[in-house]
């Protein structure tokens, strides 16, 4: 079952060689471990590059945000089993 969200969340990411890696996520006073990032991709939105990831930890899989003008994270989406 897929639910679309729009909601800040805190992240610990990685950043490392210029790119940047989830490595977990707070979400409704939940601390999320990323297991595993399955894909990630770049869009535009005016003239800011916002980087998306998919990421599992291996009960959901998460779509994450990072808008990197403003520093801010947010969960797009869950898609989750049952």
């Amino acid at each position: 079952m897929q639910e679309e969200l729009n909601e800040k969340i805190d992240c610990k990411a990685l950043f490392s060689k210029g790119t940047v890696t989830p490595q977990q996520f707070k979400w409704k006073k939940k601390w999320y471990v990323v297991q595993k990032v399955l894909l990630r991709w770049e869009d535009r939105k005016g003239r800011e590059l916002l980087r998306h990831f998919s990421v599992t930890d291996k009960a959901n899989i998460f779509h994450i945000v990072f808008y990197p003008e403003s520093l801010i994270w947010k969960l797009r989406g869950i898609d989750s089993e049952g």
